[in-house]
């Protein structure tokens, strides 16, 4: 927003999208956030379908949400390994299947998906398998979606961060100090990284 887009984001959490709200606010933004769950197909679609109307199309896909359940192959359960991989690849494919005609109609657009250096390497960080699985599926769509994408001028990337400082990952930092030592050890760089740092990458992109 602050490079000059229009911004419309969703989050399923109430206080982060009153908290985002507020923060677009002070600076005078064009930030418009939504309450939305974007598993939810019918919603996901109506979503995209709004903002592509009110606002003359759609150039732009940033694909950042996910959540996943970390524990050893062996005790992992299937709910958790199924629900790791519906918010690690129907939450990129849903919002991306509802704006993909929005582009093609518009004559190009960049699909920016997030996903972990964990879909290429794997990690002594015991409990990632479906992480890393879900991870690794959203860097093997992003390349069928720039292959399908070219004709139409839709270009599709993956971002695959290491360890970035979130509130998320703070709780392990804080919890565990042996996801701390791993955490912190995995940079060559004498720091993490910052959400900052993705935003710029995508930003590029």
């Amino acid at each position: 927003a602050r490079a000059g887009a229009t911004v419309l984001a969703t989050d399923v959490d109430a206080a982060a999208v009153d908290a985002t709200r507020a923060l677009a606010a002070a600076e005078g933004l064009a930030v418009h956030i939504a309450l939305l769950d974007v598993t939810d197909q019918a919603a996901a679609a109506k979503w995209v379908d709004d903002a592509a109307a009110a606002h003359g199309g759609i150039d732009i896909l940033y694909n950042n949400a996910a959540r996943t359940h970390f524990a050893p192959v062996g005790e992992m359960t299937l709910e958790q390994w199924r629900d790791t991989l519906r918010h690690e690849l129907d939450i990129v494919f849903i919002p991306t299947r509802a704006a993909w005609a929005h582009m093609v109609r518009r004559g190009g657009g960049s699909i920016i998906n997030i996903a972990s250096v964990s879909g290429m390497r794997g990690t002594e960080l015991m409990g990632a398998s479906a992480h890393a699985a879900g991870k690794g599926g959203v860097i093997g769509f992003t390349r069928q979606l720039a292959i399908e994408g070219a004709p139409h001028w839709i270009r599709a990337n993956t971002i695959s961060p290491g360890p970035i400082v979130t509130p998320a990952t703070r709780v392990g930092l804080q919890m565990s100090p042996e996801f701390a030592r791993q955490f912190t050890g995995w940079p060559m760089l004498a720091r993490t990284g910052t959400p900052i740092d993705v935003a710029f990458a995508a930003l590029y992109l």
